[in-house]
């Protein structure tokens, strides 16, 4: 075996752990987004297979990252969150053993996240996993059924369920709450 062949091997290695953290990282955010459902369906879905597309992943292993670029589609159970761009910060877990985990999940650009009956949309959304938090910034939509509420901010605690949605410099949240009819 010559010199470079070892380093290859260890650059194999540690581009699978960052693949590894990428897959812990969706799982995150989609069984976090989970935890606002029903408990028994979270937990269920929480166990289903994720499945991930886009048209680049870059791992930065210095950087503890890795870059899904070009429409990115998560997929997990009934929710999926869908971006131009998703990058997960990752960090040895606790327990280390080489098990990684993931403090944030960016995503940038036409931010989507939909479950049942719900659909928000953002420019950007930053996912603080460690608190359960995902805030949605810039031209933040969010529907539920025919009732709309749109604003410059969106603040979701995911093990509360409380949500907020917030205007910025004039511009003031709106709502249009539409009563269903008899018989839906």
């Amino acid at each position: 075996m010559r010199a470079g062949d070892s380093r290859r091997g260890g650059a194999l290695s540690a581009s699978r752990a960052a693949l590894i953290a990428v897959a812990l990282a969706v799982s995150a955010v989609l069984a976090g987004a989970g935890a606002a459902q029903d408990a028994d369906e979270a937990a269920s879905e929480a166990n289903e297979a994720i499945e991930i597309t886009a048209d680049t992943l870059e791992v930065r292993q210095s950087e503890n990252v890795a870059i899904f670029e070009g429409s990115v589609n998560a997929v997990q159970g009934d929710l999926v969150l869908n971006a131009d761009t998703l990058t997960v910060h990752y960090r040895e877990a606790a327990g280390g053993a080489g098990n990684l985990g993931v403090s944030r999940i960016d995503a940038e650009g036409n931010v989507v996240v939909t479950s049942a009956g719900e659909i928000a949309q953002g420019q950007r959304g930053i996912y603080n996993v460690e608190d359960g938090i995902i805030d949605l910034i810039g031209g933040v939509v969010l529907n539920q059924g025919n009732n709309v509420v749109q604003g410059q901010s969106l603040t979701m605690n995911l093990e509360t369920g409380v949500s907020k949605v917030s205007g910025e410099g004039g511009d003031r949240v709106q709502g249009l709450f539409v009563p269903e009819e008899e018989g839906e």
